[in-house]
C-alpha cells in the first residue's frame, strides 16, 4: 500500500481508538506500510486535504469515513471510491444503517470489535492490493 490513511470522524475518543488500532495492526502485521493517519474531523477538510495527495499522483492507501461525520452523507464512500479507485474505502456505518448486498461496499459497524478491525484491515492492506482486484464482495 502506498499512501497515508485518512480518518475521517467528528468524534474525538473514537478516531483515537480507532489510530491506535490500526497502528496496533500495522505493528503487528509485521508490514512496512505508512504510518501516517491523517485525521479530518468533517466531510469538508476530507475533501480539501485528499485533493494534494491525489493530484500529487501520491493517493491514500486507505480512507475510513464515518457516517455520522459533519457533513458526511451516505453518498461520501461511494464519492471518494469513485474518484480515487485504487483506495480502499472503509465506511464505518451505525448499528442501524443497511448496506445492501449489492453495492460492494467495505463497511464496519461503530460497534464493530477490535478482531472486526484486524480482519478487514488484513484483507484490504494485505490480501488484496486494491479494491478493483478484491474478491470481499463475491
Amino acid at each position: 500500500m502506498k499512501g497515508g490513511i485518512f480518518l475521517i470522524c467528528s468524534d474525538a475518543k473514537l478516531s483515537a481508538c480507532w489510530s491506535r488500532w490500526i497502528l496496533d495492526w500495522i505493528d503487528r502485521s509485521g508490514s512496512d506500510l505508512e504510518r501516517a493517519i491523517f485525521l479530518c474531523d468533517s466531510a469538508e477538510l476530507a475533501r480539501e486535504s485528499l485533493a494534494l495527495p491525489v493530484l500529487e499522483g501520491d493517493p491514500p492507501g486507505l480512507v475510513i469515513i464515518d457516517r455520522n461525520a459533519a457533513g458526511g452523507t451516505p453518498d461520501l464512500a461511494k464519492m471518494v471510491s469513485d474518484c480515487i479507485p485504487e483506495t480502499w474505502v472503509l465506511e464505518i456505518l451505525s448499528d442501524s444503517d443497511v448496506i445492501g448486498a449489492q453495492d460492494g461496499r467495505i463497511a464496519l459497524r461503530h460497534s464493530a470489535r477490535r478482531d472486526e478491525w484486524d480482519s478487514m484491515l488484513h484483507h484490504c492492506l494485505h490480501e488484496s492490493p486494491s479494491p478493483q482486484w478484491s474478491r470481499s464482495g463475491e
